[in-house]
């Protein structure tokens, strides 16, 4: 039977591998129709869309699997997983230093994503009172979530001047953005379910299996998407996407306390969340300044391998916690 699960896990994977690069493509001709900045549909919209596995599988998490530490550990282990690619595509894309456009043009959003982690951790071992079976550092992370925005808005993505436009039908876009972004929902929601059986026949913990395979196919459409669009030479989109992925992310944390009506999610014991929240800032604060002591292959290549380094560092000890 093991043999099976991994079996449609392959399958899945394929789906959301296809249809993640097709919302890479109809996200650039959306945002080309509408008017506004790449970085801005990266932050925004493309980030959502790709963030939509995690939304869902972290609500099957808990309302189905029962598990809040596989719920935490796979939205955490996704972030972490997400800064990752930014590694990964500065060693492939050598005719772009890819830290220095976090440093020149995402470093306010980069910094806030870290501070934003920080506050995390804080709650995930700092215990605040709920509201009836809400969360208290839910409502304060929807709060910042879009004081979040409103800032990396007015000071880095607002236009400066008029976006070029394309030609392309709206309606045929929109409904085909939709359909694949569908299919990554649908696929999305199974994956918990099925990850819980081949931890429980692997003898894995739920942290660890949250953060090893759930994060990385539910972070598959980011991959697919920002690497598509590096491709094509929209840095913009390849790094907002993966920024406003790891903050959204956080919103999603919430979202999921909202729709958990028998108590709060907070209440988890796992230091290996914690350590990631941790990890991920930073990653994040670091990003800020990576493109001053980035200037070159060598550093970008030593950057990188450290940010790999993290990763499996937070993979091992998801395991020992």
């Amino acid at each position: 039977m093991i043999y099976l699960w991994w079996l449609i896990f392959a399958i899945i994977l394929g789906l959301i591998f296809i249809s993640g690069e097709k919302v890479s493509v109809l996200g650039e001709k959306l945002a080309l129709r509408i008017g506004i900045t790449e970085g801005l549909i990266g932050v925004t919209l493309i980030s959502a869309i790709t963030s939509f596995p995690e939304l869902f599988t972290g609500i099957s998490a808990v309302s189905i699997v029962k598990d809040h530490n596989m719920m935490f550990g796979e939205i955490l282990g996704s972030c972490i997983f997400n800064l990752t690619i930014v590694s990964l595509m500065s060693l492939m894309f050598k005719r772009v230093n890819l830290f220095k456009v976090i440093s020149e043009r995402f470093r306010i959003t980069s910094f806030l994503s870290g501070v934003l982690f920080l506050i995390v951790a804080f709650f995930l071992k700092v215990r605040l009172p709920s509201l009836f079976f809400i969360g208290i550092p839910s409502l304060i992370i929807i709060g910042l979530y879009f004081i979040i925005l409103k800032i990396i808005y007015d000071k880095e993505f607002k236009p400066k001047r008029e976006e070029e436009k394309t030609d392309d039908n709206l309606s045929a876009i929109v409904v085909k953005f939709s359909f694949f972004s569908l299919i990554i929902i649908g696929t999305g929601l199974y994956l918990p379910i099925l990850a819980k059986k081949i931890a429980v026949e692997m003898n894995w913990s739920s942290t660890f299996m949250g953060m090893l395979f759930i994060a990385i196919v539910t972070s598959m459409p980011e991959l697919i998407v920002s690497f598509a669009a590096a491709k094509r030479g929209l840095y913009g989109i390849a790094v907002g996407n993966i920024f406003g992925s790891i903050i959204f992310n956080i919103l999603i944390i919430a979202i999921i306390d909202f729709v958990y009506i028998k108590g709060t999610i907070w209440q988890v014991e796992s230091w290996a969340n914690f350590w990631t929240a941790i990890v991920v800032a930073v990653i994040s604060f670091i990003a800020v300044l990576s493109g001053k002591f980035a200037k070159n292959r060598f550093m970008n290549i030593i950057l990188s391998l450290l940010i790999v380094a993290a990763y499996v560092s937070v993979l091992f000890l998801s395991f020992k916690l």
